[in-house]
């Protein structure tokens, strides 16, 4: 081999070894990078306005969260705004969302492309089911009677949001029953119980954590359970799939980012996530608030298939109401 041909076979060697090991890198991080992250504020943005079911959640995850990341974790409320905000931040583990608006901000936002495409779950941390229910002087006993009058007769149901999970409930009742319950939007869970509490409605939908002060004090009757499950705490009350109604609908809350976040940061927010919710300040405010009552919980590729279904579910309302 003469000396030129062995000078450019060794050239080639040596940028072969280069541009492999280069690549071989790639998407690698050292431990100094991850245990670098987060090195400034966590911003946890939301569609909700203070003081509702996800912003508390987050308020709460956000205190055992900064614990553990050693970050300064804030809760960001934008309704109206979150999707647009978030999609302008960049991909780098700082910019959080609520897992359940992935699954429903575009079918209300056309414009956006916040979605299952550009932001993932990390993590679905809560499953929150609706039920349906009643104070304990309303005619209705049970629900299997209620299904039944209301297939032939006018039931008002009262729920927050004419679009949100209490009205997407109702509606695959109303197609999965036969029934013809009607159903009533209010601005908050407040105006929701004042309204039942005055007869102006028959029938309430929500989160058990709305009604905290009325489980406390007695006054509620559950009639239905929109769960996959039976709740073991609650063994009496029927789901409505128990009833032979395939509704399953619950407010999943949890922690999305942008699907480009590095992989890293998504496992160091997993891991911290898995953390979290064995601290006895996480366990309490659950506790506290019937919110133990699923403790399952959804990472990554299961939390992705709970949202796309809640995706398709919202859809299909919007469509049938429009």
């Amino acid at each position: 081999m003469s000396k030129k041909s062995y000078l450019a076979m060794l050239t080639f060697i040596i940028v072969f070894t280069l541009l492999f090991s280069m690549l071989s890198g790639c998407g690698k991080k050292t431990t100094s990078e991850v245990e670098d992250w987060p090195k400034r504020p966590i911003e946890w943005v939301l569609a909700v306005s203070a003081g509702g079911g996800t912003d508390i959640f987050a308020r709460n995850m956000a205190k055992s969260l900064g614990e553990i990341l050693n970050a300064d974790i804030r809760v960001d409320n934008k309704p109206g705004e979150s999707g647009r905000y978030v999609l302008r931040q960049p991909a780098d583990g700082y910019t959080w969302t609520a897992t359940h608006e992935i699954a429903t901000t575009q079918l209300l936002q056309p414009e956006t492309e916040f979605n299952l495409k550009t932001w993932a779950p990390i993590a679905n941390i809560q499953d929150d089911p609706r039920w349906m229910v009643a104070f304990k002087d309303s005619s209705f006993s049970n629900a299997k009677d209620l299904i039944e009058y209301a297939r032939t007769n006018r039931v008002t149901v009262g729920g927050v949001s004419a679009v949100g999970p209490d009205a997407v409930a109702v509606f695959f009742l109303n197609k999965h029953a036969g029934t013809k319950f009607e159903y009533i939007p209010f601005d908050s869970t407040a105006e929701v119980i004042t309204a039942a509490m005055g007869g102006a409605i028959d029938v309430m939908t929500g989160s058990l954590i709305s009604f905290v002060p009325q489980l406390q004090a007695d006054q509620l009757r559950l009639m239905l359970v929109f769960s996959e499950n039976t709740i073991a705490k609650f063994p009496d009350v029927p789901t409505a799939r128990g009833l032979g109604y395939d509704v399953v609908m619950s407010t999943y809350r949890g922690i999305g980012v942008s699907i480009e976040t590095p992989e890293y940061i998504k496992q160091k927010i997993l891991d911290a996530i898995k953390e979290a919710v064995t601290t006895e300040f996480y366990q309490d405010y659950i506790r506290k608030n019937f919110l133990d009552l699923i403790t399952d919980i959804a990472y990554l590729d299961d939390a992705e298939e709970q949202l796309a279904r809640l995706h398709d579910m919202t859809k299909e309302f919007l469509t049938g109401i429009r």
